[in-house]
């Protein structure tokens, strides 16, 4: 049996963990440059169910242990890193990195859902999950078009996309407006 200051300690080292694999500010400059050097299936996958088996474990987690001095401290933490992850996203100029950093900002929001929305959070926050793992599996692999078309995922150099390929980017503009519901 634990005493309440291991279990503290224990806690904290469960959420690190799990907010390093979420990811979770600033924890999560692994995953952007990861996605960027990764074949896409594997940013598929990454994006897709990775990241998605971490929240649950995370989401047991908070089921199961005392973390509630750490709640705020945590929520603080996802929200910056929302707002962190934003303005990075405006820098970017790979569409690669430009989707993780989505990844990013959608799987902070999806883990505020978990921890502050009681059970209809849950299902929220599962629906989330389900149209995140879709939505951004397609965005890597409409990049990864895009790179096998124009050998190119600089977004500068492709900033002419509506005339070359209408259809493409009509398509590229809606899911990106789904996406950014």
């Amino acid at each position: 049996s634990f005493n309440s200051f291991e279990l503290y300690g224990v806690t904290i080292l469960l959420l690190l963990g799990f907010g390093i694999k979420i990811p979770i500010w600033p924890f999560y400059y692994w995953l952007t440059k990861t996605h960027v050097e990764a074949p896409t299936f594997f940013s598929i996958y990454l994006s897709g169910f990775l990241v998605k088996t971490a929240l649950y474990g995370l989401y047991l987690c908070y089921l199961n242990l005392p973390w509630i001095s750490l709640y705020y401290v945590y929520f603080g933490i996802i929200i910056f890193g929302i707002y962190d992850s934003t303005l990075k996203m405006w820098a970017q100029v790979d569409l690669k990195k430009l989707v993780a950093y989505g990844t990013v900002q959608e799987m902070n929001g999806i883990t505020l859902l978990f921890l502050l929305g009681g059970i209809n959070g849950m299902k929220l926050g599962v629906l989330f999950c389900i149209t995140h793992t879709l939505l951004s599996g397609l965005f890597f692999f409409l990049v990864d078009l895009l790179y096998r078309m124009y050998r190119t995922r600089n977004k500068n150099t492709l900033s002419g996309l509506f005339i070359l390929n209408p259809e493409f980017s009509w398509l590229f503009l809606r899911l990106n407006l789904v996406y950014s519901r």
